[in-house]
């Protein structure tokens, strides 16, 4: 038997840093909304990784429809956060940032009347900084 067997990483370690390491140590949490835009998150969840962050992915009902999580999880090599439980998990993560992308209107509204009726914006009502990249049609804004 092969024993290079049980020394297998995740292919996301196999990346980390390989572009830079600006982001060494610091923990992302990667909020997905039901936007059309959240088909990108993969290749952002690598490239946070590639420049050295770890990325915990957090996904809305309505995300979970456009983007399966499990691509998600083999993207960051961490378990996708779909729904809360008695865990807490909102509060259980310490991270550096919270990162909503795509962030609906739907979404940025929520949060900025204290809503948190969904993993997003119960882990963003809780969060210590919140970068939002909103996802909408111009008219919108």
């Amino acid at each position: 038997m092969n024993d290079d067997v049980f020394n297998l990483v995740h292919p996301s370690e196999a990346i980390k840093g390989s572009i830079s390491d600006k982001l060494k140590g610091k923990k992302i949490i990667l909020g997905l909304t039901g936007g059309i835009a959240c088909v990108e998150c993969v290749k952002l969840a690598r490239q946070l990784i590639r420049h050295g962050a770890e990325v915990i992915t957090v996904m809305s009902e309505e995300a979970c429809r456009i983007l399966s999580p499990m691509a998600m999880e083999f993207a960051t090599g961490n378990k996708v956060i779909t729904e809360l439980t008695g865990m807490v998990e909102h509060v259980s993560y310490d991270a550096d940032l919270m990162l909503i992308a795509p962030c609906t209107a739907n979404t940025i509204s929520k949060i900025a009347l204290g809503i948190a009726d969904n993993p997003v914006t119960t882990f963003a009502i809780a969060a210590k900084k919140i970068l939002i990249a909103p996802s909408m049609h111009l008219s919108m804004y």
